[in-house]
């Protein structure tokens, strides 16, 4: 009896021993700690137990994918403009003038800071939405689409403010049209003209241009047309602002051809009263306090000579 119980426990296990082993071979790390990667180069062990607290994302960052999913950005060539191949594409402008910082005319030019918008249409970014609502995005997403390369003619120097983070907003509406705008500061030459000095009258001029597509590629225009420029208010010490308005045109460059250019002109009348207070009544009282010495007699030599002497101080002095 015994003999036969052994040998049924022998056939048993020499039936089950190629299951074990195919188990054994299958899952050889079922037992071990398991490892989950979290984030880039870090690793979490907990003793066979999955820790769930994985690293967070930047929320901005995730809507921002989100974002170019919704859009389609990477289904798209943007280095080539909307309807590449096909007729020029429309740009409307408007302007919104913050402040004339600075008038030189030592450099002959003009500082301005100003609001400067975009409006176009790009079908490749058109998207779905059941409530007709645009979205709107800061600088990083404007990197990774087409925008109009306008720039300023005759410019010195110019700037795109950064504080706290660059100005620069975009506004992608469902249909694809587009509403870019930025708030920079631009300094300008500005050729003036002094002959009629100090009843002069100036009249300057900031200029927008594409810079690689001319008017068979890019079409600028006036979005509103003159209610497309708009300013505060606006007090320069040393000027009375006549006049402020837009205009367009168009300049031709012999080895790419025309392109269509927009004006913002305004004209600048000298304020007279304050060269008056600066530097003409000062004058007059220095010629007027050298005719004194006529009333002083001859031989009272040492006023004299301190009046002499103050009138040459006065002269040497660059204050």
């Amino acid at each position: 009896m015994r003999l036969a119980l052994l040998a049924l426990r022998l056939t048993v296990l020499a039936w089950l021993w190629p299951v074990t082993q195919l188990n054994s071979s299958s899952f050889p790390n079922k037992k071990r700690h398991k490892e989950v990667y979290v984030g880039e180069n870090n690793k979490v062990k907990h003793g066979g137990r999955v820790d769930l607290k994985m690293k967070k994302l930047d929320s901005t960052k995730s809507l921002l994918i989100k974002s170019e999913q919704l859009l389609r950005i990477e289904d798209h060539d943007f280095a080539m403009r909307p309807g590449f191949g096909g007729s020029a594409l429309p740009v409307g402008i408007d302007v919104q003038v913050e402040s004339i910082d600075s008038i030189s005319e030592v450099n002959m030019d003009f500082t301005m800071t100003l609001y400067l918008r975009h409006y176009w249409q790009d079908d490749r970014l058109a998207f779905p939405s059941s409530s007709n609502k645009s979205r709107t995005f800061d600088a990083r997403l404007v990197k990774k689409i087409w925008v109009p390369d306008v720039f300023f003619v005759h410019s010195k120097r110019s700037f795109i403010h950064d504080t706290t983070m660059e100005n620069i907003m975009l506004r992608v509406f469902p249909d694809g049209n587009i509403l870019y705008s930025v708030r920079i500061t631009v300094t300008a030459l500005c050729s003036m003209d002094f002959s009629s000095f100090p009843l002069d009258t100036q009249n300057c001029s900031l200029e927008l241009e594409s810079y690689a597509y001319n008017e068979n590629d890019l079409m600028l225009y006036w979005k509103n047309g003159n209610d497309s420029l708009r300013t505060d208010e606006i007090v320069l010490s040393q000027f009375f602002i006549e006049d402020f308005q837009p205009s367009f045109g168009l300049a031709f460059y012999s080895s790419t051809g025309w392109y269509n250019r927009l004006y913002i002109n305004f004209i600048l009348r000298r304020h007279i009263f304050f060269f008056m207070l600066q530097t003409y009544f000062p004058t007059m009282l220095m010629v007027m306090l050298s005719w004194v010495s006529f009333w002083i007699d001859r031989r009272a030599v040492p006023a004299r000579v301190s009046l002499g002497n103050e009138k040459i101080y006065n002269k040497c002095s660059p204050h």
